[in-house]
């Protein structure tokens, strides 16, 4: 089994600040580590030089900054060339790592949730709709703008369409090319229970 972490980006030969404990543990423990450039992999056709230090063949375990799914995929193809196959499949990734991939497991506990494929109004006013009214949390499928709370995640009520309609604009414009599923943005309200409290979550 081999780890695959972030290299730093000033000392390319080191992992990243932020795993090197892990790495270290992993060497510890007689596994092998291996360091991909995580900056090439969120570059359009950067996978390959990704990992081009990844020399073995093995399972692989990644331990590293998040990506998104189709970047993972590619992560996993240019692996896959070298003889190297990662423990979580592009499709366990994109389950788990998208909320219409895992919300089913826990509706119980998480607030209820619709989403729309697509960034568009119509897709919007569906989604706010059958949320109902009150208040909501807008995010894509893999995150919030929460640092950005009251313009861009925060919908105090959904009933009030032009100023929910304000919040998913500015939320589109601050998430840009990072909105997951590409160009095609993903909308997903969270509607607030009693246990929030209008806080952030």
């Amino acid at each position: 089994m081999m780890l695959l972490v972030p290299a730093d980006v000033l000392r390319p030969r080191r992992a990243d600040e932020h795993f090197a404990a892990e790495a270290d543990a992993a060497r510890a423990a007689g596994m092998e580590v291996a360091l991909v450039d995580h900056d090439a992999l969120t570059r359009p056709d950067g996978a390959e030089e990704a990992v081009r230090a990844v020399r073995t063949s093995d399972t692989a375990w990644y331990r590293g900054w998040m990506l998104r799914s189709e970047q993972y995929a590619e992560f996993a193809a240019a692996l896959r060339r070298r003889g190297v196959t990662l423990r979580t499949s592009p499709e366990q990734y994109r389950r788990a790592h998208e909320l219409p991939g895992w919300y089913s497991s826990v509706t119980d506990v998480t607030p209820r949730s619709v989403w729309t494929v697509g960034d568009d109004y119509a897709g919007f006013a569906r989604a706010r709709a059958e949320l109902g009214s009150g208040p909501a949390v807008l995010r894509d499928y893999t995150k919030s703008m929460k640092h950005y709370w009251n313009e861009s995640a925060f919908i105090p009520e959904l009933d009030d369409a032009d100023s929910a309609w304000r919040v998913a604009q500015r939320f589109r414009e601050l998430r840009g090319e990072d909105m997951t599923g590409g160009w095609l943005g993903r909308i997903v309200c969270s509607q607030l229970g009693p246990l929030f409290n209008g806080r952030m979550y």
